[in-house]
């Protein structure tokens, strides 16, 4: 197994235990004061943009992926996604869709 496995299958392990008890145990949503419907919009906004934003960093074997800019379709694919989700939680299905408005 390549050095670098390990330090990956650490770091996995550590981003499934937080899901854990971000989700199972919601220790979390009590921190930041959120109800489970509040807490559910933040957590979909945020895993969103941050999914959306990956694709930056897998569209090209430079490293590090900064060196090669995107193109401007892909760019403003990216930011149409998220604008769309961030929409979802102020739009009219709002609430059939599960979700609240944020207190941005």
């Amino acid at each position: 197994m390549a050095p670098h496995a390990h330090g990956e299958r650490g770091r996995q392990l550590l981003r499934n235990l937080w899901a854990y008890l971000v989700i199972c145990c919601g220790h979390f949503p009590d921190v930041l004061h959120a109800g489970p419907v509040q807490f559910r919009t933040g957590w979909f906004v945020e895993s969103l943009a941050t999914q959306t934003l990956i694709i930056f960093a897998i569209r090209t074997r430079r490293v590090p992926f900064f060196r090669s800019r995107p193109g401007l379709v892909l760019t403003l694919a990216a930011f149409a996604v998220v604008a769309v989700g961030v929409t979802l939680t102020v739009s009219p299905l709002t609430h059939q869709l599960g979700f609240t408005t944020l207190p941005w």
